[in-house]
């Protein structure tokens, strides 16, 4: 007890603590603002160091390689990455470590957990500077079906200008032909006749 002229008084300190409660609510409300976008979001969203070990990985994670987001964690992001694109991989890292304010896009196959190829449109940004994130941040996007796309799409113009150079190679012939027999004859072949 303390004495206070004479008399027995409580001491007691009191502290306005609103603006750190108000703090606390709008970090709160923040985190859930971030797990729902991404959550929600088609695209990957992950925090890996400079070795390629995963921090964070958001659920976009699981419907690409088929593993939960909480098994990914702690795991090594190159141990999913196709063996032809392994050097690509870590280039992307190495070229945001040498260059911080550097953004890099690369286009690199992964492996799922069922050894399918999975192509991945990676964004990677060095964040390792930032207190709150001290990671490197990659953003990703299966684009595997617009690959497959650009394939077809490949090989049916390679297809079209085949049956094009046979065409008229056929053409060729047959006039040639014509010419050698010193007569022609009609033939009727797409709407044209070569006479």
């Amino acid at each position: 007890l303390i004495e206070f002229e004479n008399e027995p008084v409580v001491l007691t300190f009191i502290s306005d603590i609103s603006k750190r409660k108000n703090a606390e609510y709008i970090l709160k409300e923040h985190e859930k603002r971030f797990w729902v976008l991404t959550e929600n979001s088609s695209d990957i969203v992950a925090l890996v160091s400079p070795e390629g070990t995963i921090s964070f990985i958001s659920s976009a994670g699981e419907k690409i390689w088929g593993i939960a987001p909480e098994l990914l964690v702690s795991d090594n992001l190159f141990k999913y990455v196709h063996h032809d694109d392994y050097e690509l991989a870590m280039d992307m890292l190495n070229t945001v470590i040498r260059y911080p304010d550097v953004v890099c896009k690369r286009e690199i196959r992964f492996f799922d957990q069922h050894h399918s190829v999975v192509t991945i449109e990676a964004i990677a940004k060095n964040l390792l500077g930032n207190p709150s994130i001290g990671a490197i941040l990659i953003n990703g996007r299966d684009i595997s079906s617009r690959k497959k796309t650009e394939v077809e799409i490949q090989q049916a113009k390679e297809m079209a200008e085949e049956g094009t150079r046979l065409k008229s190679e056929f053409l060729a012939n047959a006039l040639s032909l014509c010419k050698s027999m010193g007569r022609c004859f009609p033939i009727r072949l797409f709407n044209f006749f070569l006479i």
